[in-house]
């Protein structure tokens, strides 16, 4: 039998992901093994940063995915989640869109980086 996910929620991340704001963090694991993370960081008012990584393709399972959208909409209350990629991540860009994300424009003029956004309203993994 496998040994089942559990998640953890902090201020100290579980492994570097290379933010040098503070953070909030979630991340899952399965025993002494990392799946993977999310970061939120800028939390002012309405609006918050988003980041994540993962450690292997199936990483976003529907529950890991439920609780880190939860946080920010309904327990911070914000209504926007923001999400800044390098260009040359286009692979990560294309998980936000799939997750929901709307990109807006193509890339931000001078810094080279994807701008996405995901509403409150848009949000399908808050119930389900």
């Amino acid at each position: 039998m496998s040994a089942k996910s559990r998640y953890f929620f902090g201020l100290v991340p579980p492994v570097d992901l290379g933010l040098t704001a503070p953070a909030t963090y979630l991340w899952r694991a399965t025993g002494e093994f990392i799946h993977g993370a999310f970061a939120w960081t800028g939390h002012e008012g309405e609006t918050i940063q988003m980041h994540y990584a993962g450690a292997h393709k199936h990483w976003m399972t529907r529950e890991f995915l439920r609780r880190a959208f939860t946080y920010p909409f309904q327990t911070l209350g914000v209504k926007v989640i923001f999400a800044f990629l390098p260009e040359d991540k286009l692979h990560a860009r294309d998980v936000a869109i799939r997750l929901g994300f709307r990109q807006h424009g193509d890339i931000i003029p001078g810094v080279r980086l994807w701008m996405l956004t995901m509403v409150r309203e848009d949000c399908r993994w808050l119930n389900g």
